[in-house]
């Protein structure tokens, strides 16, 4: 409920940044990132994985001033790798926080590079043994980290209200025992 509250006044209070005489601009854009395709490095403390992962996530972004964009973005990355005992051992990272960052709007393009800061969880099942259906020797990590996500990007607009949008993205957490670049492909709503 507080979140709703803090967009409402953030969306109304951005309402009145524009005076009469400026052309229309946009205020916001959110949607999701319907396609993340990444590659995985971690360091647990049996093993250091690199594998290719996936995921899906969402991003809202507010106009503050003509460069400069202000929101937060969520989501969750999984990526399953093999070991010597299974082909089942998985990593995840949730995570979601805010970001703040530059963009620039030239026609049907807008051009954004921003930082993000949020917290996350990281899940681990490590398998080191398993016997058909059970698990003879496994190591289950979770637990909270903070991250770091530098990104940039470029939204096309295909109307006056919807994007298409393309974002690398460079994921950290864990003291840099856990790094992800990620390609990220969505749609965005844009007003």
């Amino acid at each position: 409920m507080r979140h709703i509250i803090l967009i409402c006044l953030l969306s109304s209070s951005l309402f009145g940044l524009a005076s009469e005489g400026e052309a229309p601009r946009n205020i916001y854009s959110g949607g999701m990132h319907i396609f993340q395709p990444s590659f995985v490095s971690y360091k647990n403390p049996l093993d250091e994985i690199h594998t290719y992962g996936s995921g899906i996530g969402g991003i809202m972004r507010f106009y503050l001033w003509s460069n400069f964009a202000a929101g937060f973005y969520g989501g969750r990355h999984t990526a399953e790798y093999d070991t010597n005992g299974s082909e089942n051992s998985y990593i995840s990272l949730g995570h979601g926080g805010g970001f703040v960052g530059l963009t620039h709007k030239s026609g049907k393009f807008r051009y954004s590079l921003s930082m993000g800061v949020g917290g996350g969880t990281i899940k681990n099942l490590h398998i080191v043994e398993q016997q058909v259906d059970v698990l003879a020797d496994a190591h289950f990590y979770k637990y909270s980290t903070m991250v770091l996500l530098p990104f940039t990007s470029v939204d096309y607009s295909l109307t006056r209200r919807l994007l298409i949008t393309l974002q690398a993205s460079y994921f950290m957490a864990d003291n840099m025992n856990y790094t992800a670049p990620s390609l990220q492909i969505g749609l965005l709503f844009n007003r």
